[in-house]
């Protein structure tokens, strides 16, 4: 029995580390990958209609401990690598409210496997909306795919 945990706890920890050459330690890093959203849903406030088609569109870089939404800059970003995940956490900036109404932004947390594959979800604060008891109006979810492995930031290259 001894021996059976031992094997599942090494193929465990290995094949991660095999499966995306991944430095001696066994850690997995994104650092310098993209990746695009796939498919996402709302949760919040009408659950499960399938997302307008700028969630499809989004794209984010990971570099240098920042992440960038859309492939830009932005103030507040981290990720964080683990043993065999990693997670991160972005904002985009406050939207100058448009005449007619409008304006917010949008917080993003997610987290990816190795396997490259991953979930974000998207939390809109309403800048310009009448209050209400929740300071949010729409939670939506979406599928995260790696599409590149040698991402840099415009302003590096």
């Amino acid at each position: 029995m001894k021996k059976i945990v031992l094997v599942v706890l090494m193929v465990m920890v290995t094949t991660p580390c095999f499966a995306q050459e991944i430095e001696a330690d066994g850690l997995f890093s994104i650092d310098g990958t993209k990746w695009e959203t796939l498919i996402g849903w709302q949760i919040f406030p009408l659950p499960w209609i399938f997302l307008y088609p700028d969630m499809y569109d989004l794209e984010f870089g990971f570099y240098g401990g920042e992440v960038y939404p859309d492939l830009q800059a932005v103030e507040i970003s981290f990720y964080t690598d683990m043993l065999v995940s990693s997670v991160f956490y972005t904002n985009t900036a406050p939207i100058i409210p448009q005449a007619g109404g409008g304006g917010g932004r949008s917080l993003f947390f997610g987290i990816m496997q190795p396997i490259g594959i991953g979930m974000v979800v998207e939390v809109y604060e309403c800048g310009s909306c009448a209050p209400t008891l929740l300071p949010f109006t729409n939670i939506r979810i979406a599928l995260l795919i790696k599409t590149d492995d040698t991402w840099t930031p415009p302003e590096v290259e």
